[in-house]
């Protein structure tokens, strides 16, 4: 548990120009590649941590690179 928490400060303790650290981007990494690419995390690894870390407000965006969502259309199925 002492390792964790070492770790865990020292990513805190890297922070990038604007002042985000390490350890907040890397569970916003994660929490993406968990949620929308649990099958590609490797491949995508590097892709979303990227858009994550240039996006700005009118800049890139993330869902403009990546199928964020899910859209079922049954209709013309059934």
């Amino acid at each position: 548990m002492k390792q964790y928490d070492n770790l865990k400060n020292l990513l805190k303790g890297a922070k990038s120009t604007s002042g985000a650290d390490l350890y907040a981007h890397l569970q916003e990494v994660f929490k993406k590649l968990i949620l929308h690419f649990p099958d590609q995390g490797l491949e995508k690894i590097e892709e979303v941590s990227y858009l994550l870390k240039h996006q700005m407000p009118n800049g890139l965006k993330l869902e403009d690179f990546l199928k964020l969502e899910e859209i079922h259309n049954y209709q013309n199925v059934a």
